[in-house]
C-alpha cells in the first residue's frame, strides 16, 4: 500500500516537471510569430498550460476504462485550485491584490465552466452530447480571450528567460508528451489498485490524492510568480486551469468515454464544495479586490474539511 502511494507521488511530480518541459518547448517554438499569433498562442498556452497533467490522466483513464478516476480527479482538481493551492499562495504571499481589468470576465468564465459540468451530472451520467457541450463552452471561452486581446505574453517572456538554448524545442516537446503519457497512464493504473486496497470506489482516489497530484504544477507557478512578484499570473493561471479542467478536458473524457456515474454522493461532495469554495472566493476577493492571509486560510480549511468528509463517507 505505501509503495502504491509512493510510486503516485513520484508519477505526479514526473508530470509536473514533464508539463514544465512541454511549456518551455511551446514558448520556444511561439518565437518569431507575428503579433496576432503570439496573442492567440499566449491564450491557448494559458488555458492549457497546468492542465496538461489532467488531460493526459483523462486520456490514460479513457484507455483503460476507468473513466470514474478522470473525472474524480477533474473535479477535484477544480476544488483544488480554489482552495489549498489559492489559499496557500495566499499564506505564501501575505496577501494577494487583483491586477487587471481582465479579471472580471476571468472570474465568470472559472463559475460558468465550473458549474456547468455540474449541472449536466445532474441527471445521472455524462453522456457524448454533455461532451460536446462542454467543449462548445470551452471555444467560446477561448474565442473571446484571444478577441478581447486576453495578453498573457509574460508566460512566453519568462519562459525565454529560463529556457533558451535547452535544445531542440521539437524533441523536447515530444519526449514531455511521452512521459505525460506513460505516466498519467500508470497513475491512472496505480490509483486503481490504491482504491482496490483500500476499498473504496475509484473515483475517491482520483478525488483526493491525484487531483491534488496534478495540481502541483500550479502550485509550482503559483510559487514562482509570487516570487517575482507577478500576481496577475497567479489568479489567471489558477482561474484558467478551472475552465479548462471543467469544459475541454471533461468534455473530452464525456465524449469518448460516456458512463453513468453509479455512485453520487462523493460527486455530490465535491460538487459542493466547489459551490461553497468559489462563493466564498468571490466574495473575499470583489470586497478589497484581494485576497488576505485570513482568507486564504479559510480556503484551506474547507478544503480540509471536505477531504475529512469524503474519508468519512468514501462509499456514498
Amino acid at each position: 500500500m505505501f509503495l502504491s502511494f509512493g510510486i503516485l507521488v513520484f508519477l505526479c511530480l514526473l508530470m509536473g516537471l514533464s508539463t514544465r518541459v512541454v511549456l518551455g518547448a511551446f514558448d520556444k517554438m511561439a518565437v518569431g510569430m507575428t503579433t496576432k499569433g503570439k496573442i492567440a498562442a499566449a491564450s491557448i498556452l494559458v488555458a492549457l498550460s497546468t492542465s496538461l497533467p489532467e488531460l493526459f490522466v483523462t486520456l490514460a483513464s479513457v484507455i483503460e476504462k476507468k473513466p470514474e478516476i478522470a473525472l474524480g480527479t477533474l473535479l477535484g482538481s477544480n476544488v483544488a485550485d480554489l482552495s489549498i493551492i489559492i489559499g496557500g499562495a495566499t499564506l505564501l504571499a501575505g496577501s494577494l491584490p487583483i491586477v487587471g481589468e481582465y479579471w472580471r470576465f476571468e472570474l465568470a468564465a472559472a463559475f460558468v465552466a465550473g458549474i456547468s459540468p455540474i449541472l449536466l451530472m445532474m441527471d445521472g451520467d455524462l453522456s457524448r452530447m454533455d461532451g460536446v457541450i462542454l467543449i462548445v463552452i470551452y471555444i467560446i471561452y477561448l474565442s473571446d480571450l484571444i478577441m478581447g486581446g486576453k495578453k498573457k505574453e509574460m508566460l512566453f517572456q519568462a519562459g525565454n528567460k529560463k529556457l533558451s538554448g535547452r535544445g531542440v524545442p521539437a524533441v523536447e516537446m515530444v519526449l514531455g508528451i511521452i512521459i505525460l503519457l506513460v505516466s498519467g497512464n500508470w497513475l491512472v493504473k496505480i490509483g486503481a489498485v490504491m482504491a482496490r486496497d483500500w476499498g473504496v470506489p475509484v473515483g475517491v482516489v482520483g478525488l483526493l490524492i491525484i487531483s491534488v497530484g496534478t495540481s502541483l504544477p500550479e502550485l509550482f507557478l503559483s510559487a514562482g510568480a509570487i516570487m517575482k512578484r507577478n500576481v496577475a499570473l497567479v489568479f489567471g493561471n489558477i482561474l484558467g486551469s478551472v475552465v479548462t479542467n471543467a469544459t475541454l478536458i471533461i468534455g473530452v473524457l464525456a465524449f469518448f468515454h460516456p458512463f453513468s456515474i453509479v455512485r453520487t454522493g462523493s460527486y455530490a461532495l465535491v460538487n459542493m464544495a466547489f459551490v461553497v469554495i468559489f462563493g466564498l472566493f468571490w466574495m473575499f476577493t470583489s470586497t478589497k479586490r484581494k485576497l488576505e492571509r485570513r482568507e486564504g486560510l479559510i480556503l484551506v480549511g474547507v478544503f480540509v474539511t471536505f477531504v475529512g468528509l469524503v474519508l468519512l463517507f468514501p462509499s456514498i
